[in-house]
């Protein structure tokens, strides 16, 4: 029997289906980058919006097959079959697990439009990926986006673009239980298997390392923050609600993980992504990279006047505040001849701190040579955006094996072991 196309009059799309079509109409993004229940579920709107309804249905019965706990196309099945018969609308005034049903839809497509536009545009956020690095996940909190990018020759490719559940108390954790997911930039920890867990977490979990060094660094509070799948017994959660964890579909579990390195890949969660040209992008990153330089030569010609302007009033190394980091350095430029220092493998990576602060966490090989000492590191390094300004905030160091002492073992370049936040030791250079 031939499709029947109807025309497409609020007379018989659904209450839903009319909120849903508005975003579609904007929205164009690849349906691979989805979750192919997803990409189903537009079709099925795409349908709707364009007048056949016979289609919709079908379309919506075979994604029922395929994922009968999908609680939202369930949602959509029904009401079109109310307004069929002449019921109103089961979302007129949708209140309980309808209207949560309708927020997820909501953000669901207002992500799909998101995504249409990103497709020309990237992310601020990924200033400049290291070329040891092949994947960045970076999560829109407010639009409960997940972005799966793929960086291969210095091109970043857009892999995935996922819904996905945040915190019930929304985006910015502060403390322990305060039911938010956290801002902030985050390394994948070891894959826990489903077996490792109970079906609460679905196919699997990603941990991150929340608490991290800045997290700590401003006394911010919590543990357990993963990305993890859904219960079996539900396809889906609504937009917010989680105890702060990161919720996606189990089939996109695999996949994430496959992309993924422990302890290397970054995941970067903000509030909202700031989608710029490469032009734009360009231009930021000069502006950052003009300081870092800055400091690096400041660093190299024992200009400590110059070098400590570059440093935020609260700046900590780890272990010294900012007046004990000065005065430290003012010794060592003063006693050594000559100072070296060469930075290569540079990574920059923004977010929007809880406050709206900018904050670029650059990461780098360090090779640092004086008369007596040198060695090769690894810096983290948090710049501040402050009044147009970057301003360097924290860092930390890690040295690699390589550190050679030239001199004598005493040398006050030497720093002695000290705990720091995820192993990295605080350098004096």
């Amino acid at each position: 029997m031939e499709n029947s196309v109807r025309p497409v009059t609020t007379r018989w799309i659904t209450a839903l289906g009319l909120m849903l079509c508005m975003n579609f109409a904007h929205a164009s993004s690849d349906p691979s980058l989805h979750d192919p229940a997803e990409s189903q579920l537009k079709r099925s709107l795409s349908a709707l919006h364009d007048g056949r309804l016979d289609d919709a249905i079908s379309q919506l019965d075979a994604l029922l097959a395929e994922q009968p706990t999908f609680g939202l196309a369930h949602a959509l099945r029904a009401d079109i079959t109310a307004q069929l018969a002449g019921r109103d609308s089961i979302f007129k005034q949708p209140t309980g697990k309808l209207a949560l049903l309708a927020d997820e839809a909501k953000q669901r497509f207002a992500g799909q439009s998101n995504t249409a536009r990103s497709l020309d545009l990237v992310p601020s956020n990924l200033l400049e990926v290291g070329r040891h690095t092949d994947t960045i996940v970076l999560v829109d909190l407010s639009a409960n986006r997940l972005y799966l990018y793929g960086h291969q020759n210095g091109s970043l490719e857009l892999n995935g673009d996922h819904y996905v559940t945040i915190g019930k108390a929304g985006a910015g954790k502060l403390r322990e239980g305060d039911n938010r997911t956290p801002i902030g930039l985050y390394r994948i920890q070891p894959f826990l298997t489903d077996e490792q867990l109970p079906e609460l977490y679905g196919h699997g979990a990603l941990p991150l390392d929340y608490p991290n060094t800045w997290d700590r660094h401003h006394g911010r509070t919590g543990y357990g923050i993963w990305i993890h799948g859904q219960p079996r017994d539900n396809y889906a959660r609504p937009p917010r609600d989680s105890e702060g964890c990161v919720v996606i579909s189990n089939r996109v579990i695999p996949d994430l993980n496959a992309w993924s390195t422990a302890g290397a890949t970054p995941v970067i969660m903000v509030n909202s992504i700031d989608w710029v040209d490469s032009k734009s992008l360009q231009s930021m990153r000069d502006d950052l990279s003009h300081r870092i330089e800055l400091w690096r030569q400041s660093w190299s010609a024992r200009n400590i006047d110059r070098f400590m302007s570059l440093h935020d009033s609260t700046f900590e190394n780890g272990r010294l505040n900012r007046d004990d980091f000065e005065a430290r350095k003012r010794m060592l430029a003063a006693r050594n001849d000559f100072q070296d220092v060469e930075i290569s493998e540079r990574e920059i990576l923004l977010f929007e701190d809880v406050d709206g602060t900018p904050i670029a966490e650059v990461r780098f090989k360090q090779q640092y040579r004086s008369p007596n000492y040198e060695d090769r590191s690894v810096k983290t390094q948090y710049w501040a955006l402050r009044s147009g300004q970057w301003m360097l905030s924290l860092e930390s160091e890690r040295q690699t094996p390589e550190h050679t002492l030239v001199a004598d073992a005493d040398t006050p370049d030497i720093v002695e072991p000290t705990t720091w936040p995820e192993g990295a030791s605080p350098g004096s250079r």
